[in-house]
């Protein structure tokens, strides 16, 4: 449990993004986040980024099962 506050401040976000901070993937379709489940949905667009992404939709949730 945890009681807090997250927020970036004035340009942050941007700035992280340009340094490859995130990942961001496009969309082709309001449908496309509308239709894929909630238990699915960064699996799908990990695997839409190709290769280097996909890899580490394999990973097991806990490293010790690895």
């Amino acid at each position: 449990f945890f009681l807090g506050y997250s927020g970036w401040s004035a340009g942050q976000l941007k700035a992280e993004i340009k340094e490859n901070a995130w990942v961001v993937a496009d969309i082709d379709s309001q449908e496309e986040i509308m239709n894929t489940t909630e238990e699915n949905l960064w699996k799908y667009f990990m695997n839409k980024l190709g290769p280097k992404y996909k890899l580490m939709t394999d990973f097991p949730i806990d490293p010790s099962e690895n």
